[in-house]
C-alpha cells in the first residue's frame, strides 16, 4: 500500500511537468523535496513516463548537488563556505554544527532530523557568515548561535518566512498602451493619499534579520493606533545597505532608520504623528561620529548612480502597478509603438552596454548576430536570462529579481521583439527561493495584463517566458552548460567555437544575457543610447569595445564596514568603493586585497587601490569584472 502511494505521488509530480523530457530536472527537484531523495522507484517511473534512459537519469541524479540517492534528514543544514563567508570565519561555524549535531559534514543524525552540508555559496554574502536551515537563511551567525538555531528549527519557528496573508489574486484584464498611463495615475493617486510611506526592506539580507516581522509589525502598530489610513507600509526589495538591516525608510522625507527592532515600532509610529525622529535608529558614521538623518546624506549612497537598481527601496516588487507608476513598461510601449527590430538593436549597440554577467561581450552585437542567424536560417530564436549566479561573493542578480523583477521581464520583452523571439527562459538558482517566488508573481501579473502572451499591447507581437530552476551546479552559470541543463541534461559545457547565437538552446539561435544586463535595457530605450554611453569610460559611439559605458552593480562584502549592494559608474576607483562607499576596514586593521570576478578573477593588492574599475582595467591588472562580486580582505585574512 505504501509503495502504491509513493508511485501515485510520483505520477502526480511527473504529470505536473507534462511528462516533458526537458523538465526531468524540475521533476527530480519536486521529488527530492517531497521524499528527501531520488529513489530507484522514482528513476523507474520517470524513465517510463518520459522515455529518458535510466543511465541518463542516474547521471543527472549524481551530477547536481540538489539530488541525493540516499534519504536526507527532515531538515538540511547548509553552512556556506564561499569566499565571503570564509573571510568571516565560516569554518568555525561548520565545526560548531558538527560538534552540536554529533555528525560529520555530509552526514545525517541518527534520528534523521538533520543532514549537515557545506556548500560553495548561498548568495547572501552581505550578511556573512551565512547558514541555511531548511528554507530559512540566517546571517552574521556566530558559533554561540548554533544550538539556538537548531532548537528554533526543531520547534518549527522561523524569522524569515513570508507573511501568511493571502496574496491578492490576479484578475485577467488585457491592457492597451493608453492604460499604462491610467494605471500609473491611479497608483500615484493612492500613494499621494497617505501622509507618509514606510518603506521596509524585505530583501534576503533584511529578511534574515526579521524584515517580514518588521513589515507586519508596523502594519499592526498603525492599526492599533487607528492611523493606518494615514500611513502606508510597503515591503520593498533590497535597499542595498545590508550591513544596516533591518531598514525602514520614511518617504518622501528620506528618513533612514537602521537596525530596527520590533520593540521600536510603536515609537516609529508615534514619531510620524508628532513629526520627530528617533536618533538612536539613525545612521551614525563609525569614523566621524556624525549622525545622518536622511538616506541621501549617508556616504554609502553618495557615489552611487542607479540604473539597474533604479527602483530599489521605492516599490513593492510584488505589485506590477508600482512598477508601472515608476515608468515601467513605457520602454516596451515605445518599442512596440513604431520602432523597427533593427532600430532597437542599433540603439543597444550604440549604448555600448557590455554583458554584466562575466566576459563583457557587447550585448547589442550579440543580439544582431542572433537575429541575423535566425533570419538567414529561417529558424526560431530563443531569449534566455541567466540568473544562475554562482560566483562566491555575488548576489546582484538575486537582489535585482527580489527588488524589481518586472525590469528584467521588460528587458527580455524588448530583446525578444528586437530579435524576433517568441519564447524566452529564465534559469534561476535553486538557492534563491524568495527571488523565485517574486519572479513567478511578476510573470503571473504580466500575463494578467497581457504584457506576456499573444498580441502584447495590441501590437501583434507575442512572447512568453518560462522558468527553469537550477539544481545546484556552479558550472551551469556558463552559457552552454546552462542550456544543456535547460534541456534536461547534465550541465556539461561544450567547446566555445560553437556560438550560442547560432546554435544554442535546442541547437537554435539563442540570445543569453544575465539579469543585470536585461534590467538595463528598458532605461537604454527610454532615455537613449547617447545618455547611457555618456556614463562610464571611453568612447563607445563608434565601437562598443572602446570603453565601459553605464554603471555596474557590485556586491561589496568581506572585511569592510558597509557591506551591501552598490551601483556605481564605470571608471570609479577601487579606493572610492572600498573607503568611501564601503566605509573602510573595521577594527583598525589594514587593507590587504580585494577579490573581483569570483574564482575566475584575482586578488588586487593595496597598490591597485587607485586604479579605475572597468572591464579593460581589471583585465589588464590580472583580474576581471566578472558578474560583480567584490570581496574585501584585511591583513588578518
Amino acid at each position: 500500500i505504501q509503495c502504491k502511494g509513493e508511485v501515485g505521488e510520483l505520477h502526480e509530480i511527473i504529470d505536473r511537468w507534462n511528462c516533458d523530457p526537458e523538465y526531468v530536472i524540475e521533476m527530480m527537484q519536486d521529488i527530492q523535496e517531497r521524499f528527501r531523495h531520488i529513489s530507484r522507484t522514482a528513476i523507474d517511473e520517470i524513465n517510463r513516463k518520459t522515455g529518458k534512459p535510466k543511465s541518463h537519469l542516474y547521471h543527472i541524479a549524481t551530477f547536481y548537488k540538489a539530488f541525493s540517492l540516499e534519504p536526507k534528514g527532515e531538515t538540511v543544514v547548509q553552512v556556506c563556505m564561499g569566499t565571503a563567508c570564509h573571510v568571516k570565519g565560516s569554518a568555525k561555524i561548520l565545526d560548531s554544527f558538527e560538534r552540536v549535531l554529533g555528525v560529520g559534514t555530509g552526514e545525517t543524525t541518527a534520528d534523521n532530523r538533520f543532514t549537515l552540508e557545506a556548500v560553495a555559496c548561498l548568495g547572501a554574502c552581505s550578511i556573512a557568515p551565512v547558514v541555511k536551515i531548511g528554507e530559512e537563511v540566517f546571517g552574521n551567525v556566530q558559533s554561540k548561535d548554533v544550538e539556538k538555531l537548531l532548537k528554533q528549527a526543531g520547534d518549527g519557528g522561523g524569522h524569515n518566512k513570508e507573511s501568511k496573508k493571502e496574496p491578492k489574486k490576479s484578475v485577467a484584464s488585457k491592457i492597451a498602451p493608453a492604460d499604462l498611463e491610467k494605471i500609473a495615475g491611479e497608483q500615484k493617486k493612492k500613494d499621494d493619499a497617505f501622509k507618509k510611506m514606510l518603506m521596509v526592506c524585505t530583501g534576503t539580507g533584511c529578511v534574515a534579520a526579521k524584515g517580514f516581522d518588521i513589515r507586519d509589525g508596523l502594519i499592526s502598530a498603525l492599526e492599533k493606533k487607528g492611523v493606518s489610513s494615514d500611513y502606508a507600509v510597503v515591503g520593498t526589495g533590497c535597499n542595498g545597505f545590508c550591513a544596516s538591516g533591518p531598514i525602514v525608510v520614511v518617504q518622501p522625507d528620506g528618513i533612514f532608520y537602521q537596525k530596527v527592532n520590533e520593540k521600536d515600532l510603536d515609537e516609529i509610529v508615534d514619531s510620524l504623528e508628532n513629526g520627530s525622529t528617533i536618533e538612536r535608529l539613525l545612521y551614525k558614521n563609525p569614523v566621524s561620529g556624525e549622525i545622518n538623518e536622511k538616506m541621501g546624506d549617508i556616504p554609502f549612497f553618495s557615489k552611487q548612480e542607479l540604473i539597474a537598481l533604479r527602483n530599489k527601496g521605492l516599490i513593492d516588487p510584488e505589485n506590477i502597478d508600482h512598477y508601472i507608476a515608476r515608468g515601467g513598461y513605457d520602454a516596451l510601449r515605445k518599442v512596440l509603438g513604431g520602432m523597427k527590430q533593427e532600430d532597437v538593436i542599433d540603439e543597444v549597440i550604440a549604448s555600448g552596454i557590455r554583458g554584466r554577467g562575466g566576459g563583457g561581450f557587447p550585448a547589442g552585437v550579440k543580439w544582431k548576430s542572433g537575429y541575423e542567424a535566425a533570419k538567414e536560417r529561417k529558424e526560431e530564436i530563443f531569449v534566455v536570462c541567466n540568473a544562475d549566479e554562482g560566483d562566491p561573493g555575488a548576489f546582484m542578480d538575486r537582489s535585482i529579481i527580489e527588488t524589481d523583477p518586472h525590469s528584467v521581464l521588460e528587458g527580455m520583452l524588448i530583446g525578444a521583439f528586437a530579435t524576433g523571439s517568441k519564447e524566452g527562459y529564465i534559469y534561476i538558482r535553486k538557492e534563491y527561493p524568495l527571488a523565485q517566488t517574486r519572479l513567478a508573481k511578476a510573470i503571473d501579473q504580466a500575463k494578467a495584463y497581457g504584457l506576456l502572451g499573444d498580441d502584447i499591447l495590441g501590437s501583434g507581437f507575442g512572447f512568453d517566458i518560462h522558468v527553469h530552476r537550477g539544481a545546484g551546479a556552479f558550472v551551469c552559470g556558463e552559457s552552454s552548460a546552462l542550456m544543456a541543463s535547460m534541456a534536461g541534461k547534465p550541465g556539461e559545457p561544450r567547446a566555445k567555437y560553437v556560438h550560442s547565437v547560432e546554435y544554442g538552446f535546442r541547437d537554435k539561435p539563442t540570445i543569453l544575457n544575465n539579469v543585470e544586463t536585461w534590467a538595463n535595457v528598458p532605461e537604454i530605450i527610454a532615455k537613449g543610447a547617447k545618455w547611457f554611453a555618456g556614463i562610464g569610460t571611453g568612447d563607445v559611439s563608434e565601437n562598443p569595445w572602446n570603453g565601459s559605458s553605464g554603471t555596474k552593480v557590485f556586491s561589496l562584502v568581506g572585511d569592510v564596514r558597509n557591506t551591501g549592494l552598490v551601483e556605481v559608474p564605470m571608471g570609479i576607483t577601487l579606493r572610492e568603493i572600498v573607503e568611501v562607499v564601503g566605509g573602510g576596514i573595521p577594527e583598525g586593521r589594514e587593507f590587504k586585497a580585494v577579490q573581483t570576478g569570483g574564482p575566475s578573477g584575482g586578488c588586487l593588492p593595496a597598490a591597485k587601490l587607485d586604479m579605475q574599475v572597468d572591464f579593460d582595467s581589471l583585465t589588464e591588472a590580472g583580474s576581471m569584472m566578472g558578474s560583480g562580486g567584490m570581496i574585501v580582505m584585511d591583513d588578518h585574512t
